[in-house]
């Protein structure tokens, strides 16, 4: 199996909803979603030759909408892209829906507790 990292839009965790990439994929990754696409509609001829066995891995993402009200993640096999995005997958698996993991926090301010220094004087000679 290989896994790759994917920024995807808010349908992330929602199991009736496909979640689609927020930038487009690169050529790897579509040969990948192809390998994909192919491995589940084999070819006639396909037994006949040797392939290598790296490249009948499994490809997958690991899908996350990072928000500050909540994180949605899940392990995607995509086998279709449109115009370069992800548009289908052939297995999900939800790891977080959206409300399981609160979002992110802004931090509280830098309290300020500095000591008091006093600044030099410049004397010119």
């Amino acid at each position: 199996m290989k896994v790759a990292f994917m920024n995807t839009d808010q349908r992330t965790g929602i199991p009736s909803k496909i979640p689609s990439c927020v930038s487009e994929r690169g050529s790897v990754a579509e040969l990948l979603i192809n390998q994909n696409y192919a491995a589940a509609h084999p070819r006639l001829f396909d037994d006949q030759i040797e392939i290598d066995p790296i490249l009948t891995y499994d490809f997958w993402y690991l899908c996350a909408f990072v928000s500050e009200k909540h994180i949605a993640a899940e392990l995607s096999r995509p086998i279709e892209l449109t115009n370069a995005l992800v548009s289908d997958y052939s297995e999900r698996v939800i790891l977080w829906q959206p409300g399981e993991k609160p979002g992110l926090r802004r931090p509280d301010g830098v309290e300020e507790d500095f000591a008091e220094i006093e600044l030099p004087t410049l004397k010119r000679r």
